[in-house]
């Protein structure tokens, strides 16, 4: 069995595989396991969840992507991984390829240059040093702000040094610099993090006064010492006084959902003004988190004073798993309210069929 994220990693068992759960159709008992619940394949980082699915605790090849080290090594749970669980096979264009006896959580970091031998003297054993490990975390790892044209709103991240090195921290703000800056009005930002502190980063949305209304994903990537962590960034814009509002929420049971299947989502037009009865444009979008959108829809929709529907959409069959956003846009008169609503494309689940 093979699990993969095409922009981090792989997981391929290096034997036979059996998992099942408890549910059932019809008459029909079906076992039925997310893997998803018990599985995490992000940048530089594989786990799995051995004590909820010991199933899935097996000898494994692992292969973590676009790493940008030059000579990595392999961490299990943030230390050293021991020789006897971890076996190193290749490290090529950014790709780490290795062996794993069972399941915990894996990474990789920079292996510490090699100290020049010194100087002639008696024959002890050179002394064994510990190699201390680098770590970090981040307090959020979504935001998700809401903002009318000219203006301007604050959010914070909070990041502490959770390993044993000083860390050269800085923050991209890759496709988001056009809304956000930081304090003193610059859009890179970098700082020094010693082992155990922590810092709080001020991120400044700003938004102009001409800025189209939309709904616009981004990722802020904060890295150190090789390690890196994405914090997914949804901002909602819509006009200085909307006419309407829209709201749009995956329906719980839709949050996560299998690439060819629908969502469903509970969308509701406010008019607040109660104008009477109108006819209002709304256009749906159904995005990735870089902003490409894979899906379209437009519909007129007569409001009075408020209007609630559910409606559904097909996640096409070519869909990769991530998060993605559904959009909703509502047009009167020019003037346009937005709002969005977050889902994930996972994996499909494992069926283990019924004996006949």
């Amino acid at each position: 069995m093979t699990l993969e994220h095409t922009s981090y990693g792989k997981i391929l068992f290096n034997e036979i595989i059996n998992i099942s759960g408890d549910e059932s159709i019809g008459e029909q008992p079906r076992k039925v396991i997310n893997l998803s619940a018990y599985t995490n394949i992000s940048f530089n980082q594989i786990f799995i969840n051995a004590t909820g699915l010991p199933q899935l605790n097996k000898s494994a090849t692992l292969s973590l992507y676009n790493l940008s080290f030059t000579n990595p090594r392999i961490l299990r749970d943030g230390l050293i991984c021991p020789s006897e669980i971890c076996t190193k096979i290749s490290y090529a264009a950014g790709t780490l390829i290795f062996n794993v006896t069972s399941f915990s959580a894996y990474s990789a970091e920079e292996s510490p240059a090699t100290p020049a031998g010194g100087g002639g003297g008696g024959g002890g054993a050179g002394a064994v040093v510990k190699e201390k490990v680098s770590s970090f975390t981040v307090d959020k790892d979504l935001i998700k702000v809401m903002l009318k044209q000219g203006e301007t709103k604050k959010e914070f991240l909070e990041i502490e040094n959770t390993g044993e090195k000083t860390l050269d921290i800085t923050i991209d703000l890759r496709n988001l610099r056009d809304f956000i800056i930081f304090p003193g009005g610059v859009s890179e930002y970098s700082f020094k993090l010693k082992a155990g502190e922590r810092q709080t980063v001020q991120l400044i949305f700003n938004i102009a006064k001409d800025q189209e209304p939309g709904v616009y994903p981004g990722k802020i990537i904060i890295k150190g010492y090789g390690l890196q962590t994405i914090v997914t960034t949804i901002i909602e814009i819509e006009s200085e006084k909307p006419l309407f509002d829209i709201e749009v929420e995956i329906l719980e049971e839709f949050k996560e959902v299998v690439a060819g299947k629908k969502v469903f989502a509970k969308i509701i037009l406010y008019n607040p003004k109660g104008t009477g009865l109108v006819d209002v444009e709304v256009d749906y979008a159904v995005m990735d988190i870089d902003g490409k959108v894979i899906i379209k829809e437009h519909e007129t929709v007569a409001v009075e004073i408020r209007t609630s529907f559910i409606k559904d959409f097909t996640i096409p069959s070519f869909v990769k798993t991530g998060s993605y956003i559904l959009y909703a846009k509502v047009t009167y008169e020019g003037v346009i309210g937005t709002s969005s609503s977050l889902f994930n494309v996972v994996e499909k689940p494992y069926v283990e069929k019924p004996i006949q």
